[in-house]
């Protein structure tokens, strides 16, 4: 009953709180009438949770690196503050002018109340769950609630979510739920919503205007004339905006550098050009390597392959796949990192059409065959079938697109483990780990990584490890990586106010072996001339490097004066003499001719290093003492692997596998651990090996 516009305020108001109440407990009343929907819903809380600990897990054992969460968390700490999103590791001022999404104002918007990285995991478990709503709402109508819920579940397991929720954080993750809003918007004819919706998908990234536009010739193919045919022109004019203006723009005139379709043309009117005058180059380019057809196969199997393609929608599944198996980078033709979940995402979408027409030619199939049977909105039979044929009428009542839901859901199951375990990735599906309450990976002693980020100051720029980088993001100080970003650039370890290092071993580095040994050479010299000093060393190798003309100085003396005198010498000699004689033993072990006597010279080197390293322990300070005795350790451990081998004659693969091994940095972990404990000491030559 309308309110009394003559009634005082108080009661209007309370009119209008009645009616909003009453509204409430109508939607809560039609979800409590949907079993499909409460399954959905159930399933999101508890994806939400999984992923949202599972990521909170992956960052709390330094799993994430600066790629991308450390990028990502520091231009949320920008925004959080209302400034450009700038991101130090991607040297960049402004990350829309590396790529354009606008959407990372709602990480700057989480990252204001909650001041942490963990923020970004958080609502990325949170928007991919979320996404299983609106998709199976658009479905529902269309294949019924039991396939529905299916396909909600098909795509929320799969191994391109999984992937993406298991490699940090990207903007695509809110790519799903923002184009499920969007085609169920339009489905429901609701077009104020669905333009929110579709602005919303545009600022996730410029490469997904495309998609938009895909949306825009769904609804034009399907008679919506007006809206699809603004939509297509608003993602075409989008994408060329965003590529050719503005993030040349906010990139100080830099080019927009993701085009990666040279193949078809240098820019997208004339990739498109190019497929008008050649259509079957699209088909031939996407299978022309083993491991696209793989990716593929693995991708297509939880829609049953042909579903997605079996009706209109098929077209905005389009620009996804070509996006993957076009491009000229082989990076986006695996199935790791987040590159499968938008491609997924419309996959979904597609296969709600496919199966509503698979509904329809099994309803016309059982129609000619004999009485019909109405499975009915929800699935069930409301007729039976003749007396004489009580399985027919049984198979007759379970709709096609149900069954083949399921049968979509089981292969999409299957497919994690081959993803999983293929092209040398190791661990098991989140999912599967969780299920059995099994955390990610725990490879890392964390209490002392914990230690390394807390001895490194809070002023200066920083160049560290990628597992440590998302660590030290959101404090105003500059995050880089211990090389550069391009190839020829200036090493950040040569100019950094505080550089972060594990000079016992390379697990921590990025880059190649050449990156590595330039680091280090870099770190040498500047301990030589002063400009850094050790200012912690927390063990197993790190050590914590800092200029003392940094702002605020060193801010507390160095935790191990360097060694000096005869305990520094004999140790370097000692690491020279051991290193050369290793080497030496390379070269004839690799061509299976190894010298028992070069075998006895890295022995008699070994000990003298050994013997060595306990001389410098006992004057050196306790964090040069403990890393001097880890990388002894390290030593002893890759001596002893390449005697073993050298002593087996038909062990000469093994063995050229271990001298790469060696060659790439744990060949010189005496050395590296020396750079901080014996700065300023000058390397003797080499003494003469016997060969």
């Amino acid at each position: 009953m309308p309110a009394d516009p003559s009634a005082p305020p108080a009661e209007a108001g309370s009119a209008g709180a009645h009616r909003g109440a009453s509204a409430l407990a109508a939607r809560a009343r039609a979800v409590a009438a949907d079993p499909g929907l409460l399954v959905v819903l159930a399933a999101v809380a508890v994806l939400a949770l999984a992923y949202a600990v599972w990521s909170w897990q992956r960052h709390r054992w330094y799993l994430t690196a600066g790629y991308d969460l450390g990028i990502f968390d520091e231009a949320a700490w920008h925004l959080a503050r209302l400034e450009a999103p700038a991101s130090s590791l991607r040297e960049v001022p402004n990350l829309w002018g590396d790529h354009f999404h606008p959407i990372i104002v709602l990480w700057g918007m989480a990252r204001a109340v909650w001041p942490s990285p963990v923020a970004l995991l958080v609502v990325q478990a949170l928007v991919v769950a979320a996404a299983l709503v609106p998709l199976y709402l658009f479905a529902r109508p269309r294949i019924g609630a039991p396939a529905a819920v299916l396909l909600a579940l098909t795509f929320g397991t799969s191994w391109g979510v999984q992937r993406a929720i298991d490699f940090d954080v990207h903007e695509v993750a809110f790519g799903p739920v923002l184009l499920f809003a969007a085609v169920l918007a339009a489905d429901r004819r609701r077009w104020g919503w669905y333009w929110v919706a579709t602005l919303g998908l545009l600022c996730v990234k410029e490469d997904v205007a495309l998609i938009v536009a895909a949306v825009g010739a769904w609804l034009l193919l399907d008679g919506r004339r007006r809206a699809g045919a603004a939509t297509l022109l608003l993602g075409l004019a989008w994408f060329a905006a965003a590529t050719r203006w503005w993030i040349p723009e906010l990139a100080d005139g830099r080019e927009f550098s993701y085009w990666s379709y040279h193949r078809f043309g240098d820019d997208l009117p004339a990739a498109l050009g190019h497929v008008a005058l050649h259509p079957w180059s699209p088909v031939t380019v996407a299978l022309d390597a083993s491991v696209k057809r793989e990716t593929l196969v693995l991708t297509l199997v939880a829609f049953c392959v042909v579903v997605p393609w079996l009706s209109r929608m098929a077209v905005i599944a389009i620009p996804a796949i070509a996006a993957r198996f076009l491009s000229d980078s082989e990076v986006y033709w695996g199935n790791t990192y987040h590159y499968s979940l938008m491609t997924f995402a419309a996959l979904a979408v597609a296969a709600v059409g496919g199966l509503q027409t698979l509904d329809r030619l099994w309803d016309a199939r059982a129609a000619a065959s004999g009485p019909a049977v109405d499975p009915g909105p929800g699935g069930a039979a409301s007729a039976a079938g003749p007396a004489r044929r009580p399985l027919a009428a049984r198979l007759r009542a379970v709709r096609a697109a149900t069954a083949v839901a399921a049968v979509g859901l089981v292969l999409g199951t299957a497919s994690w483990f081959v993803v999983f375990g293929s092209h040398g990735n190791v661990g098991e599906p989140p999912l599967w780990s969780m299920a059995h309450f099994e955390p990610p990976p725990r490879n890392v002693d964390r209490e002392l990584l914990d230690r390394v980020v807390a001895a490194v100051p809070r002023s200066g720029s920083i160049a560290a490890p990628p597992p440590l980088q998302p660590h030290l993001t959101g404090r105003g100080q500059a995050v880089n990586v211990l090389a550069s970003r391009l190839r020829g650039e200036t090493l950040h370890a040569r100019t950094a106010d505080n550089v972060v290092l594990d000079l016992a071993g390379t697990d921590a580095f990025e880059g190649g072996p050449g990156d590595l040994l330039a680091a280090l050479a870099a770190v040498r010299e500047r301990l030589a001339s002063g400009d850094l000093v050790p200012v912690a060393m927390p063990g197993q190798g790190w050590v914590v490097l800092r200029d003392p003309r940094a702002p605020g100085g060193t801010g507390r003396p160095a935790a191990d004066a360097p060694l000096r005198g005869a305990p520094a010498r004999g140790l370097r000699a000692a690491a020279d003499r051991w290193t050369a004689s290793v080497r030496t033993l390379l070269g004839p072990c690799a061509a299976a001719a190894c010298d028992p006597r070069q075998r006895e010279l890295v022995a008699a080197a070994t000990a003298r290093l050994r013997r060595a390293v306990e001389r410098a322990a006992t004057v050196a300070g306790p964090g040069c003492a403990g890393l001097l005795r880890d990388a002894s350790a390290t030593t002893g451990e890759t001596v002893g692997r390449l005697l073993g081998h050298a002593a087996d004659p038909a062990a000469a693969t093994p063995r050229l596998a271990l001298g790469a091994a060696l060659g790439a940095g744990m060949l010189d972990a005496v050395d590296r651990a020396t750079v901080a404990c014996t700065a300023g000491i000058a390397p003797p030559a080499p003494p003469p090996v016997v060969r």
